[in-house]
């Protein structure tokens, strides 16, 4: 390698490289170089280079050449420009990018390229340099651009589509493949007609059309969802180049939310425009800015006309006015709503009631108020209707008797009537806490308000209904009354009041539901049964005994009678049944009436009583007759206590007043064993032979035998019979009569038809003949008879005396069963009253209950029949059993006549006091008259009258007498006290 010399730049060229007359030309070339000249020499270091060169890296000439070309470059690029280096002298040349160093460090950079040259045998390498600074810096400024585009096209709010001119999709962005509901992936190379349309209005292919001619592109549209479904949008397009080729870029904005909301808009203006309700936004001054259809047509204004021109006080008046503005709006103003009632003034001047809503609108600058008015004057008149009803209701429930608890879930109470307070013992005070119904005029919230109104009184039910099962006064469960399904359940315990003293209540749990089925509450409805049990008691007692003598009665002696039997059959023994009839009884109660009879029934009792063994059973069977059963007796003990009995009745002497009576007994017997059939028959037997002790002389005892039934019966009854089909034939009964005294001071006259049969110079008593009668079935023919003769009398009567019978308020006719099941006495009966001048208002017929229910249809037909024409009925001997009650539900009587047991001791026996009040209140109940039978005093009668028993009749009022002197003498023969 030649040595290094100390030659400008550029001069080694030139020696060697030009002649003496290129010098100057040379050199001048060498600088005139755009970039930088340089020479190495066969050790890479520099061996020449023009001034740019030196220039460019700050370094002298002399620094220049003592540097190797490594010297010139940045650390990391020596390697591979050593390569280069080493590519030029094995190929000839060489060329890379390389940065080159300046001597402050500074990196240029540069293209370089290497020739190598020889001379003299030594290999040169040639070069030049290129400054890339420019275009390294429009490279990095496209680099840039590119990623300003990318990081906009990738990141557009708005869905962006390049597009080839022929409508194929070669770039999207993740907003339009969002749109689309797939990924880039699943979109590309689609064409426009599958992602984009234009509005249903214009042709399909105008996007497409576009794309293809560069046109631009402004509309609207929608995108295809990869779902198929459609999304609304704003569609817009312009054509580009990039490198050399045209593209058409699509920007989509998706504008389906936009297009939902102006869809509820419009809706919403529907609704609003629609609605039967006041809709409106007023300024703080009262000027309107908008209001709805309904708002305009209530108040009668133009749907054209301004809102501007609608002021508040225009369609309110002046006090509702005043009160919107200085209460109403301040109130929204601070709280932001305000809720209420106002009114609203009609084109007619009505004011109609609205409830009304207003909200402020603070954000708005100025700010407005909207307002919602509905018209609850149907609301407020339908309040009203609910509480006039409930005023009726809680008048109701102050009134009744029974006792009202109402309670809510919890079982705490809500409401307890006076009835129940006074059951209960609790006055109610804290209890009650139902909300008042005018809470319910508050139309926004009444709930709400009803809630409010609603104070928990915390006494639970249970701490007023303290319930005890009646049996084993252990406390009831109220859960246990809830109902299980429809109606309540029915129960009657003990209850226990505040003071802890008791009543016997008969209790009805209800369940309480909402109008959504939802359960509430539970309603008590209780009643105090106290006296109804006291009286179901006596009644009960009074069904099974005798109410004058207090022995078993009939029906209840035929139950002992058939265990008896049953005893018998199954071989426990043999039994004794004894059928004991009073003689002489009939002539103390016609003598001295029925006082005198009763007196001596009840002594008589009493003294047979005394001489019956323990455990065997004595009872009146009937007027004045007895029935004994002695158990497990035979024929000697038997007759040794009835001959006990016979002589103690018969040694008896009853002092009534200033007479001394005798009276004696007639005694039947049947024995009971193994074959004997039933307590029918075995009656039947006994009367029998009790027939045959008075045949043969009374005063007496004869045991049944089969063989004289016929006989004694024959002897015992034919007589009677005989003598009343005489009696017909001869026409010998005599119509008599009982009046009634009317105890409430009204006017008329009225009186019960009675009869007496002829026998020589004797009136013989219905009661001597009328059980034979009935026992033949001649009672139909009787009646017949009697109902004749009352017409033929009465109309007799009536043409002498037209006016007469208008003082006549009703005559009372009895009638048997057996002639309530005769069809033909029926017809007589409505073909006699038809024909008759009488009005059948003042006719009516008495019938028993045992008669009635004999044949429960036919006597319903007959009953019927008659009441069609206007006549009435009575049921007679009424309270003597508990059926009697019963049957009032089913015969339409017009008139109880209370049976004489219960009137004649009122003034002494309490029980007989409860009983005739009962019925009369009974009666009331059902709007039938009563009359009360055996009125033998004055104070009976008063007594009677006093509790507001309308009629009267007994031998006080007056005793029987001829019907025809009776029509006659008008009231000169009643006795009215």
């Amino acid at each position: 390698m030649q040595k290094k010399s100390s030659q400008a730049a550029g001069d080694w060229i030139v020696s060697h490289f030009s002649g003496a007359g290129e010098v100057q030309l040379t050199r001048a070339l060498i600088e005139s170089l755009p970039g930088i000249f340089y020479v190495l020499d066969e050790s890479a270091h520099m061996l020449d280079f023009n001034s740019r060169f030196s220039k460019l890296t700050g370094y002298s000439p002399e620094e220049m050449r003592s540097r190797h070309a490594l010297d010139f470059t940045d650390i990391s690029y020596k390697e591979a420009m050593s390569r280069s280096i080493e590519k030029a002298r094995e190929s000839g040349e060489a060329s890379m990018q390389a940065p080159i160093r300046t001597k402050a460090g500074e990196l240029i950079p540069f293209f370089l390229t290497g020739r190598t040259v020889t001379i003299d045998g030594t290999t040169y390498i040639v070069g030049m340099g290129v400054d890339l600074t420019k275009e390294m810096d429009a490279v990095k400024a496209l680099e840039e651009a590119e990623h300003r585009y990318l990081g906009i096209f990738q990141n557009s709010a708005e869905g962006l589509y390049l597009f080839t001119r022929d409508g194929k999709l070669i770039d999207i962005n993740p907003t339009a493949c969002r749109f689309h509901g797939g990924g880039r992936e699943d979109l590309i190379d689609h064409g426009i007609r599958d992602l984009l349309i234009p509005e249903y209005n214009r042709p399909v292919e105008l996007i497409a059309r576009a794309v293809k001619m560069g046109r631009k592109l402004s509309g609207k549209g929608s995108g295809i969802r990869m779902d198929g479904s459609h999304f609304e949008g704003d569609i817009s397009g312009v054509p580009m180049q990039m490198a050399g080729q045209a593209f058409y870029l699509v920007s989509v904005r998706d504008v389906s939310a936009r297009v939902a909301a102006e869809r509820q808009m419009e809706r919403l203006r529907y609704v609003v425009d629609n609605t039967t309700d006041i809709i409106a936004i007023a300024d703080e001054s009262g000027k309107h800015l908008f209001m709805n259809r309904a708002g305009r047509e209530f108040i009668g204004a133009s749907l054209d006309l301004d809102p501007a021109e609608l002021q508040i006080p225009e369609f309110h008046s002046p006090e509702v006015s005043r009160f919107i503005f200085e209460e109403a709006i301040p109130a929204a103003r601070e709280k932001g709503i305000w809720k209420g009632r106002t009114s609203v003034r009609r084109p007619d001047g009505r004011e109609i009631p609205c409830s009304q809503i207003i909200i402020s609108h603070r954000e708005q600058n100025p700010e407005v108020f909207s307002t919602i008015m509905r018209d609850i004057s149907d609301r407020e008149r339908i309040v009203e209707e609910l509480q006039a009803a409930r005023e009726w209701m809680g008048i109701t429930l102050n009134s009744i008797s029974e006792g009202v608890i109402s309670v809510d879930r919890s079982g705490e109470i809500e409401y307890m009537n006076p009835a129940a307070q006074k059951l209960t013992g609790w006055d109610g005070g804290g209890i009650q806490k139902l909300a008042p119904l005018s809470s319910l005029t508050d139309p926004l919230g009444s709930e709400e308000a009803i809630n409010r109104a609603r104070k928990q009184s915390g006494i639970s039910v249970e701490d007023v209904l303290r319930l005890m099962d009646e049996e084993s006064r252990e406390w009831l469960d109220l859960t246990e009354l809830q109902p299980a399904g429809e109606g309540g359940r029915r129960q009657e315990a003990i209850l226990l009041r505040k003071d802890d003293s008791e009543v016997i209540v008969e209790i009805t749990s209800s369940k309480m539901e909402d109008h959504r089925g939802q359960w509430i509450g539970t309603t008590y409805i209780f009643r105090n049964i106290t006296q109804h049990r006291e009286i179901a008691r006596i009644l009960a007692h009074q069904a099974n005994h005798d109410p004058l003598t207090e022995l078993i009665n009939r029906n209840r002696f035929k139950v002992f009678l058939d265990d008896a039997i049953q005893s018998a059959r199954n071989g426990k023994g043999i039994h004794a049944f004894a059928y004991v009839d009073l003689d002489q009884f009939k002539v103390v109660n016609d003598t001295s009436g029925h006082s005198a009879g009763d007196q001596l029934l009840r002594q008589l009792s009493q003294i047979m009583r005394n001489h019956m063994p323990a455990g065997d059973v004595l009872a009146r069977l009937g007027g004045d007759e007895f029935g004994i059963l002695l158990h497990d007796s035979n024929l000697e003990a038997s007759m040794k206590c009835l001959n006990a009995i016979k002589d103690a009745v018969q040694e008896f002497r009853f002092v009534w007043e200033d007479k001394i009576f005798t009276v004696g007994c007639s005694i039947g017997v049947v024995f009971i064993d193994e074959f004997a059939e039933n307590e029918t028959q075995i009656l039947r037997d006994a009367d029998t032979a009790c027939y045959a002790a008075k045949e043969l002389g009374r005063q007496r005892i004869h045991i049944f035998h089969p063989d004289d039934e016929a006989l004694t019966r024959r002897r015992a009854e034919m007589e009677w019979v005989n003598q009343v089909q005489e009696s017909l034939e001869a026409g010998n009964f005599e119509l008599y009569c009982q009046p009634i005294a009317d105890l409430q001071g009204g006017e008329g006259h009225q009186c019960e038809i009675l009869v007496r049969m002829k026998s020589g110079n004797n009136l013989v008593a219905p009661g001597m003949f009328v059980p034979a009668v009935e026992r033949f079935g001649l009672m139909s023919r009787l009646d017949r008879h009697i109902v004749g003769r009352f017409f033929e009398i009465l109309e007799g009567f009536h043409a002498k005396h037209p006016d007469s019978l208008n003082d006549f308020n009703f005559f009372t006719i009895n009638l048997s069963g057996a002639t309530l099941s005769d069809e033909d006495f029926r017809d007589f009966l409505l073909k006699a009253i038809r024909s008759s001048s009488i009005a059948p208002k003042k006719l009516c017929f008495e019938i028993t209950e045992t008669a009635a229910v004999a044949n429960m249809a036919s006597a319903m037909k007959f009953i019927s029949a008659v009441k069609s024409l206007g006549a009435h009925f009575a049921l007679d001997d009424f309270g003597s059993g508990l059926s009697s009650f019963a049957y009032l539900k089913t015969l339409p009587v017009d008139i109880l006549k209370i049976d004489g047991i219960f009137v004649r001791d009122i003034c002494d026996d309490p029980v007989d006091l409860a009983m005739i009040r009962s019925i009369r209140e009974l009666g009331q109940a059902l709007n039938i008259k009563v009359i009360g039978e055996y009125v033998e005093t004055r104070d009976v009668m008063e007594k009677l009258s006093e509790m507001g028993v309308e009629y009267g009749q007994g031998y006080y009022i007056s005793r029987p007498m001829p019907f025809l002197e009776y029509l006659q003498s008008g009231e000169q023969a009643i006795r009215s006290g």
